[in-house]
């Protein structure tokens, strides 16, 4: 998440959990199976970051998620208006978990049913992305998904936030 690519498939993660928290039906499913295939794709890039964000998605998303359920009046609402917040002012590196946590812990309660008792050994998004059975999309896949989210736009924000970096 300190890197362009990762920066990059996370807003993209960011933003398709956006558009699932405000859509019903079909079209929630889909953004919740783009959100999950960005995050698949990422973690198929970077192997190592798997253990660290499962352990800050359980802990510090779990606890936003919480707040959100018991205390906003609209969840799905806050919930995205938050994942809009966050889009693009990183840094994503512990602080993602307090937009994703929220998103992931109300599509598992529309999706998945007792989703609590295996919450212990897997992160949220790992039950979800288990249960519409999602995997890491294919090049030409990420990239025609990437799209639907501005993915283009992302990758020119990102890069140029890298080389201001870099500088």
């Amino acid at each position: 998440l300190e890197t362009e690519r990762g920066r990059y498939l996370m807003r993209l993660e960011l933003r398709a959990l956006a558009t699932a928290m405000r859509s019903r039906g079909a079209a929630r499913r889909r953004a919740a199976e783009d959100a999950l295939a960005f995050r698949a794709a990422r973690l198929a890039e970077f192997t190592s970051a798997a253990g660290d964000e499962s352990a800050l998605d359980r802990n510090e998303g779990l606890a936003a998620y919480t707040g959100v359920k018991l205390g906003a009046p609209e969840p799905d609402f806050y919930a995205a208006r938050t994942l809009d917040n966050s889009d693009g002012n990183g840094p994503y590196p512990r602080s993602y978990a307090y937009a994703s946590g929220p998103a992931y812990g109300l599509l598992l309660d529309t999706f998945v049913e007792g989703w609590r008792a295996s919450i212990n050994l897997y992160a949220p998004a790992d039950v979800l992305s288990a249960t519409l059975h999602v995997s890491a999309p294919s090049a030409r896949e990420l990239r025609r998904t990437a799209e639907t989210y501005g993915g283009p736009a992302i990758a020119a924000e990102e890069r140029t936030s890298e080389v201001a970096r870099e500088q």
